[in-house]
């Protein structure tokens, strides 16, 4: 009932903009009153339009489009409006449509531009949680789903965003299925060599995967972190060059960090291979945005082995993490001095040696005194205490 609210609250504002001097809006408008002319002709009945009646008129109006016609300046339009009237056409009605629907959404995505490709991930939106199951066993819709997968390593940043928004809407019906369809994503997205060393594309994989890990399955999460992040973590190695090569550490290591820091995933059985890989790629200390997504994530991976009840299997993990974070102890910027106090409190939470423990709480407790003592000096009221 709110869709449809919407939907009609939305055509109405798009009706008194045909005479606008907005040339998108305007031509919107125009072919908002083309078919609803044409429905009304069709129908021999005026009144309200429904969301159904929108929706097979403006599909056929798309069906007989020459797609190879990129230039085609009714494509967009039609796929906004399409985008409009989707959430208010019943779930029945969408997996009625079926393979018709898949083949046509499919040659819209080959051909759309940038503009019409955020309003085809709408589509697909609610193409995709409408359907069943067993409806995902089907190729033209397993084709849909990918399509919206490659849309979240789209050059285009609204396409990625609405992408990625698109896929946590499907996780919430089908976690099992996305969840696995994303490993394989990625796991053939890194085993097809980049077009150059510094390739955005995996950057922006990262992305995808921080933003829908915490909503995934734990079994998927646990291949995502042992086949893509891990992986990806090794052949940047500790150096990471390139600025794009940090950011996708970066990006990387903050994934780390909140998937094993969110008690409802269960990685236990990849936490300890992961804390060696992190112990093995401790980053240069000229890279303080490296080190400080690095610290947190090695704390976090380790805390998760003592929850899972692992952690006396190998009793001196602890002390080697706090020894590796503690090491930037010396780095003068203040985020990474913050990072490797929280870093170092993470730990002090393990059951380890008593020992250790001290060790670790002692210098965590140095560290945080001197990361104040460093945000003192940059803050203003500081200096404004200085004599001038």
């Amino acid at each position: 009932m709110e869709e449809s609210k919407r939907m009609y609250r939305i055509l109405n504002d798009l009706r008194s903009t045909k005479h606008t001097s907005n040339s998108s809006k305007s031509k919107l408008s125009t072919i908002l009153f083309a078919v609803e002319e044409t429905i009304r002709e069709r129908n021999k009945r005026l009144g309200e339009i429904r969301a159904v009646e929108y929706f097979g008129a403006i599909s056929t109006a798309l069906d007989s489009l020459d797609l190879n016609d990129t230039q085609n300046e009714n494509l967009p339009p039609l796929v906004k409006l399409l985008s409009i009237v989707m959430p208010a056409v019943p779930s029945a009605v969408l997996k009625s449509v079926g393979k018709r629907f898949e083949h046509l959404f499919m040659g819209l995505w080959r051909s759309a531009e940038t503009a019409a490709r955020r309003g085809l991930m709408t589509c697909a939106t609610y193409y995709l949680v409408s359907q069943s199951s067993q409806a995902f066993a089907r190729p033209s819709l397993l084709r849909v789903l990918n399509a919206v997968l490659r849309g979240t390593t789209d050059s285009h940043s609204k396409t990625r965003r609405s992408a990625k928004t698109a896929l946590l809407r499907v996780l919430q019906t089908q976690n099992d299925i996305v969840s696995s369809k994303i490993v394989s994503f990625a796991e053939n997205h890194l085993s097809t060599p980049p077009p150059s060393d510094d390739s955005s594309t995996t950057l922006y994989l990262m992305g995808m995967i921080k933003t829908v890990a915490p909503n995934m399955s734990s079994s998927s999460v646990s291949l995502l972190i042992t086949n893509v992040l891990v992986e990806t973590l090794r052949k940047i190695g500790p150096s990471t060059g390139g600025k794009q090569k940090r950011m996708t550490a970066v990006s990387i290591l903050e994934t780390l960090e909140s998937v094993f820091r969110n008690p409802k995933i269960q990685v236990s059985s990849v936490s300890k291979r992961t804390a060696k890989v992190l112990l093995e790629c401790v980053p240069v200390a000229s890279s303080p945005e490296v080190i400080s997504s690095w610290a947190p994530a090695l704390a976090c991976c380790v805390r998760s082995i003592h929850v899972s009840n692992t952690l006396q299997d190998d009793s001196n993990l602890v002390a080697e993490a706090a020894e590796s974070i503690s090491r930037f102890f010396a780095n003068t910027h203040p985020g990474t001095l913050r990072s490797v106090s929280r870093s170092l409190e993470t730990l002090s939470e393990c059951p380890v040696p008593v020992p250790t423990v001290r060790s670790v709480r002692a210098r965590s407790a140095r560290i945080s005194t001197i990361s104040l003592f460093h945000d003192l000096i940059a803050s203003q009221e500081f200096h404004s205490l200085i004599p001038q």
